[in-house]
């Protein structure tokens, strides 16, 4: 089978990118070609150190679009002899991108939504939106419902991480047989913790509480600092270490840790491997305040279990749908320093709770979530649409 994989994502340091390039590794693996078509070389997709070099800059706007045309063109190009092209997109807001590219290419083309569309409730409360205009205002216009159903559902076929998105593609109008929710890919190469960046130099004494990730306004950095003196609290020796990825803004983080008074407390890092800075932590935090600009099942969330870590993330319901189930992880109420604290503090004082956290993680790592098995449902899918499109085109032929 030859499968084009495909991504308009504009950052190489993105759960989308790590997710197309587990995919694609995983699909050679099986012995399957597979082109990947990005704003980025093949090599730098592949490195296993992408998360350091210069290429995992943003990049600024023009130069962006300037990537999305080659992308567009490099699809239409491999699609010639592709037996499947799989685009993966942000959300279905999407979509009418979507079927202009299915109506041009005449293979069958599998969609995939890294995330779920975002409501006017979403960013509402304690005046998000204003907080971070610049993330939250784009996607009020451009990631909602309306844009979505705009044109109908043309690609063979659509994947999604979650049940929830499969219900938002459902209202949205996608056909419900051609829908399948496969949990997010992680890539294990991100966990080697062979170093690249910045040494996890992580404090001696007392336990540690590590984040990493980008400090946008939705991630709640903030929130996990004003948690910190109710933690101290009960942990004096407690101490933060955030791992900060160089996207976001760090104002409001240096700002909490000001006004908080916990410098001394709090120690930021650069990049770091993923797999040095959770193996070097007590518990890792992940409080989000939406689920909305990143993967519906967050590659850190994901890497933090395949570590094996105790856990504290938000309850918002892709996290719940996610962890809450088999207990990965304890769920803090988004947004609410107290509650984040409190759950923080349960797990470092019931060690055994926390010891079976990590055990449940490994397990569901090695069932459900196992990237290995994850890729043979993605080589199923194919192989189905592939089947479907043959039958169809052999349909037709015979009314003419």
């Amino acid at each position: 089978m030859r499968v084009c994989l495909a991504s308009i994502h504009p950052r190489l340091l993105s759960g989308q990118i790590d997710s197309l390039v587990a995919l694609g590794r995983g699909l050679r693996d099986r012995g399957h070609e597979v082109v990947l078509v990005s704003a980025f070389a093949e090599q730098d997709l592949l490195d296993e150190q992408r998360a350091f070099g210069e290429a995992a800059e943003p990049g600024h706007l023009i130069p962006r679009l300037a990537r999305l045309s080659r992308i567009w063109s490099g699809i239409e190009q491999e699609a010639a002899t592709a037996d499947v092209v799989h685009l993966n997109l942000p959300t279905p807001s999407f979509t009418p991108l979507a079927n202009l590219l299915q109506r041009r290419i005449k293979k069958p083309l599998v969609v995939g939504f890294e995330a779920h569309l975002i409501r006017l409730g979403d960013v509402a409360p304690h005046g998000r939106w204003l907080a971070a205009p610049k993330f939250y205002v784009p996607r009020l216009f451009v990631n909602n419902r309306g844009v979505a159903r705009l044109g109908g559902f043309q690609a063979a076929h659509y994947v999604v991480a979650s049940g929830y998105q499969a219900q938002e593609l459902l209202r949205a109008g996608a056909p419900f047989d051609r829908i399948s929710a496969i949990p997010t890919l992680f890539d294990w190469a991100r966990l080697s913790g062979d170093g690249g960046g910045t040494p996890p130099a992580i404090p001696e004494g007392g336990p540690v509480i590590g984040y990493i990730g980008h400090f946008n306004h939705v991630k709640g950095v903030d929130v996990l600092i004003r948690a910190l003196p109710r933690i101290r609290a009960r942990f004096p020796e407690a101490k933060v270490v955030l791992a900060w990825s160089g996207l976001g803004d760090a104002g409001p983080v240096k700002k909490a840790i000001a006004e908080t008074g916990m410098a001394d407390q709090i120690q930021i890092l650069g990049r770091v491997s993923v797999g040095d800075m959770f193996a070097r932590c007590d518990l890792a935090v992940l409080p989000y305040r939406l689920t909305i600009g990143q993967a519906a099942f967050p590659g850190l969330v994901l890497e933090a279990m395949a570590v094996g870590i105790p856990l504290v993330t938000s309850d918002l319901p892709l996290l719940r749908e996610l962890v809450a189930e088999e207990e990965l992880a304890l769920l803090a109420r988004p947004e609410d320093p107290s509650d984040l604290a409190d759950k923080v503090c349960q797990l470092l004082t019931d060690r055994v709770t926390a010891r079976e956290m990590v055990e449940r993680q490994r397990a569901a790592i090695r069932t459900r979530l196992d990237p290995t098995a994850l890729v043979e449902r993605y080589e199923e899918l194919y192989a189905k649409v592939i089947t479907d499109a043959v039958q169809r085109q052999t349909s037709l032929l015979r009314t003419t």
